[in-house]
């Protein structure tokens, strides 16, 4: 009787190996698809994570140096302007920038409370197709999700509250003499633009960061059923 030649051995050890991989994944796979969780369920306990992240997020930035004391989600000036503020430094005009940038963070901190409702709002209208692919998705995918669905509404409602915000600082004469002091390259940057941009990417990063956090630790979910929900898949 003859040998099988090479590539038949090679065949049937990949053949054997797919079957071995398949055999271990399926009650991995199961364990996380075959809790006796409804669809209700599953979405039910993603709103309570996404609503409890949002809540803690803003109550994290929403206080005095909630942004300007953290430097993950501090405001920085643009980066077109930078070296015309270290410029404005050497001339003596240190105090003005650092002002302004301080300002710009106070005005985060003031104006992201005061979306506490919209946040809330819109987590509740955010669409959950597909909550198992979700919620095994990674560590961020919630926020990853809720992000993609309500950048462009958020930044719309957070602009006029920014822009009183930086009014009442007087900041908008202290950027503008800034610009002009840059030349073309800092012409349409608006400050409101440059603080809700960034306001809207810290509170982001604080909500995937509370994400992380419930995924470790799902005991800290306020509902029963969340915490069972998202303890299967830890």
């Amino acid at each position: 009787m003859t040998s099988a030649s090479p590539l038949r051995r090679r065949d049937m050890a990949l053949a054997g190996f797919s079957l071995l991989s398949a055999a271990w994944a399926a009650p991995h796979a199961l364990a996380i698809q075959t809790p006796a969780f409804s669809q209700a369920e599953l979405t039910s306990s993603l709103r309570t994570a996404l609503d409890q992240a949002v809540q803690a997020s803003v109550s994290r930035l929403g206080v005095r140096d909630g942004f300007l004391g953290d430097p993950k989600v501090r405001i920085p000036l643009p980066r077109k302007i930078r070296e015309a503020a270290r410029l404005a430094q050497r001339l003596g005009l240190g105090s003005k920038v650092e002002a302004l940038e301080t300002g710009m963070n106070r005005a985060a901190e003031a104006a992201i409370p005061r979306i506490r409702s919209t946040l809330k709002a819109a987590a509740g209208r955010v669409t959950i197709r597909d909550a198992l692919k979700i919620l095994t998705g990674g560590e961020s995918a919630l926020t990853d999700h809720f992000r993609a669905q309500t950048e462009g509404d958020l930044q719309n409602a957070l602009t006029p509250i920014v822009a009183e915000e930086l009014a009442k600082l007087d900041l908008v004469a202290s950027w503008n003499d800034l610009l002009q002091r840059i030349g073309p390259q800092g012409q349409d940057l608006r400050l409101e633009t440059h603080v809700v941009r960034g306001a809207l990417s810290g509170l982001y990063l604080a909500i995937g960061e509370e994400e992380r956090s419930i995924r470790k630790n799902p005991a800290r979910l306020t509902s029963g059923i969340a915490r069972k929900v998202f303890g299967a898949v830890n």
